[in-house]
């Protein structure tokens, strides 16, 4: 009973000890040390960006050779061409949010060092921060 009693004592103390899960995704991604940010831009933001980048360059060649095309006479391959620039898009259009969060990517991990030794709870930027660095890395993941 009292060991019961103690526990719950301690749960209503902890918040202040637990670690918020946007944080926590930066200790499991190891991006509280330059080595780990340079690693995980190099392992999982660029080959995911390249992968964008490919798909977005298919999608204008498919439109150039659609473009070429003529109406009247090449119907069949006008829309086969059209559904694999469409199932291009779809994919790319998935891909997007996490492309939009590479835009603050910078500023995000200049962040990281002070979110991280922070002894009080995050200010709402802080915590915006470290949440769109968590998305970030649930959104790249293979």
């Amino acid at each position: 009973m009292f060991s019961a009693a103690l526990c719950s004592s301690i749960c209503l103390f902890s918040p202040l000890l637990a670690v918020h899960p946007s944080v926590e995704m930066m200790y499991q991604e190891h991006l509280e040390t330059t080595e780990g940010r340079v690693q995980f831009l190099t392992e999982k933001v660029v080959p995911y960006a390249a992968v964008a980048n490919k798909l977005n360059e298919e999608i204008l060649k498919l439109s150039d050779r659609i473009s070429s095309l003529s109406s009247e006479t090449d119907q069949a391959e006008i829309l086969a061409l059209t559904e694999e620039a469409t199932q291009k898009m779809g994919k790319l259009s998935v891909m997007l949010p996490a492309l939009n969060l590479l835009t603050s990517l910078e500023e995000d991990f200049d962040q990281i060092e002070t979110i991280l030794e922070q002894a009080d709870e995050l200010t709402v930027e802080q915590q915006e921060t470290a949440d769109r660095i968590a998305l970030l890395c649930q959104s790249i993941q293979p």
